[in-house]
């Protein structure tokens, strides 16, 4: 059974150790992890990584199957039981999102929670391996 809770700490180590990460022509430029609940009930981590522009609509599939296997494998290295969804993201999404989410900071605890929520869900979740 996965942990309940992770210290913020724990958190950002992972996310340490995901900077830099390679996989065919992408490295992660940035990273972030945090706990869910994930669809069956479950505790996991959602690992949202931000990586080059695509050269077309999307990524590589193999490309994307190979980080996600290697964020997976560093999160049981350092210890963790949780499986790690991964959502890559582009410098321009989270731009866009950051500028969004300061133009609508209206302090109205709905609105807020809303674009935070966009800003949290980059892409599609994929089920892990």
């Amino acid at each position: 059974m996965a942990t309940l809770a992770r210290s913020s700490d724990e958190l950002e180590r992972l996310a340490d150790e995901l900077r830099g990460l390679h996989a065919g022509d992408l490295s992660v430029d940035r990273a972030r992890v945090e706990s869910i609940i994930d669809s069956v009930g479950e505790t996991a981590l959602r690992a949202t990584l931000v990586v080059p522009e695509p050269a077309g609509d999307t990524w590589p599939v193999d490309t994307y199957f190979a980080l996600r296997r290697s964020v997976n494998q560093i999160a049981v290295r350092l210890g963790f039981d949780e499986v790690v969804y991964v959502d890559l993201s582009a410098p321009s999404d989270i731009e866009e999102l950051e500028e969004q989410a300061d133009t609508d900071d209206d302090g109205d605890p709905e609105t807020d929670a809303a674009v935070d929520a966009a800003i949290t869900k980059q892409s599609t979740m994929d089920e892990p391996e």
